[in-house]
């Protein structure tokens, strides 16, 4: 029920508002990933999950809040759980951030590292967090 809930954020932020095609969307990494969901009074409003990528370094994305609670800092505590989590796990998390949002990942401490890319059709950035410290 709440990984229907994560879905459900994930198809309305990625395929109805940014045109992202529903196949790239849900894939085969979702089954092993770990699921985080932000809920505001009890309604489930953003989603994020972790993927490992063995070893010591973990991956964050599908960062994913509703369009009505942007801007409330639902994303940054949800950013902040993520963080916490995989303090517990890995030395070092990765993200492809879009390049609009690269402040916001900037400010939890993450730093670009490579060259812009695109994803389908929409410019990101590779940036890392290290952990160890």
């Amino acid at each position: 029920e709440e990984r229907e809930a994560a879905y459900a954020i994930r198809m309305t932020v990625f395929v109805e508002e940014q045109n992202i095609p529903p196949w790239e969307e849900i894939d085969a990494e979702d089954e092993t990933a770990y699921h985080l969901l932000a809920l505001v009074d009890s309604l489930p409003v953003g989603t994020a999950r972790i993927l490992s990528r063995g070893g010591e370094i973990g991956k964050i994305g599908r960062v994913a809040v509703l369009a009505e609670h942007r801007k409330a800092g639902v994303g940054r505590e949800l950013m902040i759980k993520a963080i916490g989590h995989c303090r517990n796990v890995y030395s070092r998390v990765e993200l492809d951030a879009q390049v609009e949002v690269i402040p916001f990942y900037q400010g939890l401490g993450f730093r670009e590292d490579g060259e812009i890319f695109m994803d389908c059709e929409i410019p990101h950035q590779h940036m890392l967090l290290d952990l160890s410290q």
